[in-house]
């Protein structure tokens, strides 16, 4: 099995960006997609339904970030293994975070960016995760759509 052939970790501009993007709450709250969702973007798991009634000290949803990051970054070594630089592997990783590797796996993108086409036929591809799904059916999110293309800013930068 191919990896990632360097051994890139999330910058901090990176996480400040995914925690600005996220945006920190105490409680749990239903995300456009209707999942239930605490602290900075986590999506709270079956096996940990206790946060569905707590309320998250500013540390402990940062404990859970960066247990977050280290999933999508895990999930980064398994997805991509074409050589990149700090600013791709950052705007990938903050898609990964915010869509779930799997979701990822055998997507167009990946295959674009293993294979390492043009910048602009990965971005066409990039920028297509703008859609989440509400009642049933794929719609473009304007949030999802400007974050987006601020990753994309990224990649490109």
């Amino acid at each position: 099995m191919k990896h990632l052939p360097v051994n890139l970790k999330a910058s901090e501009r990176i996480c400040n960006f995914i925690r600005r993007h996220e945006a920190f709450r105490a409680k749990a709250y239903k995300d456009q997609a209707g999942l239930w969702t605490i602290g900075y973007g986590h999506l709270i798991l079956k096996n940990e339904k206790h946060l569905l009634t707590a309320s998250l000290t500013v540390a402990e949803a940062e404990a859970i970030f960066q247990q977050d990051i280290a999933k999508a970054e895990a999930g980064m070594k398994r997805l991509f293994y074409a050589p990149m630089t700090q600013n791709q592997y950052d705007a990938l990783l903050s898609l990964v975070y915010n869509t779930g590797a799997t979701k990822l796996k055998g997507s167009g993108l990946v295959t674009k960016v293993n294979s390492q086409a043009s910048a602009d036929f990965i971005g066409r591809s990039f920028l297509a995760w703008n859609k989440t799904r509400i009642d049933g059916q794929l719609q473009v999110s304007n949030g999802l759509d400007k974050r987006r293309k601020a990753e994309w800013a990224i990649f490109l930068s």
